[in-house]
């Protein structure tokens, strides 16, 4: 929420300088009005700049996923031609994507809570110009009745005095901003981690099972050869993410046969 940060900075110093300099208040809230008019121009442009942000994050994230079906498709092929190095190539780089789509899809989330804050922050300045011009008119009618009865207050009292009732009227907005700004950092700090996902069983141990499978489908002759080779292979290592996802597919394989 620095946006609204730098207003109520921008709003106290301005208050400031014209309490010294003894400003009559109706001049003193058309500048407040001023300020408070710029603020919204910031809060705008802001939410401009994180709803494209968050368009571009979701076109990285549709990009992503559709890598991810390509490669995808790319490794059945290859199982359907017995191509399984290929196919493991084709495994991991559909991962990779499926991850780069995942981290695209929690900053689009973030993306749109920055923009909820921000419409909220930019809907509550619009109020609050909303009935400045109001309060300026009573303001200013007080003072010329105060003159009217013949008030003799030394000049720079004066100012202050007249001043004071805008003054409150800008604390209690400072105090919303603040209160905003409070809950962005708890909010910020309460976020929960990125989920990594749950871990991945062994891949060779997936991968033996589906050739398993997959030697089921062939004519007996080939099977019996399959087998041979199977014995002769040496203990499997641990499978891997990228056996997870063969399996998978040649599983889809058989249901399509």
């Amino acid at each position: 929420m620095g946006i609204f940060s730098r207003l109520s900075k921008v709003l106290e110093s301005n208050l400031n300088t014209l309490v010294e300099r003894a400003e009559d208040p109706a001049k003193m809230l058309e500048q407040a009005i001023e300020d408070m008019k710029k603020g919204r121009n910031e809060a705008r442009t802001a939410i401009i700049e994180a709803k494209t942000q968050k368009r571009l994050l979701e076109r990285r994230r549709d990009k992503a996923l559709a890598d991810a079906a390509g490669y995808e498709r790319r490794a059945m092929t290859a199982l359907k031609g017995g191509d399984e190095e290929t196919a493991r190539k084709a495994v991991e780089l559909k991962l990779a994507a499926e991850q780069r789509a995942h981290a695209e899809d929690v900053a689009v989330t973030e993306q749109d809570n920055q923009i909820e804050q921000l419409s909220a922050a930019e809907r509550e300045l619009e109020r609050r110009l909303a009935e400045l011009p109001a309060r300026r008119a009573a303001l200013v009618a007080r003072q010329a009745a105060a003159q009217a009865r013949g008030a003799r207050l030394n000049s720079a009292s004066k100012a202050k005095n007249s001043v004071s009732s805008a003054i409150e009227a800008f604390d209690r907005m400072e105090e919303k901003i603040i209160r905003a700004e409070v809950e962005a950092e708890v909010i910020a700090e309460h976020q929960p981690p990125l989920d990594v996902g749950p871990e991945r069983t062994d891949a060779d141990e997936a991968l033996a099972l589906l050739k398993a499978k997959v030697q089921a489908q062939l004519p007996s002759g080939l099977e019996d050869d399959a087998v041979d080779a199977e014995v002769v292979e040496s203990a499997p290592a641990k499978p891997s993410p990228v056996d997870d996802n063969l399996a998978a597919l040649k599983a889809k394989l058989q249901a399509d046969d």
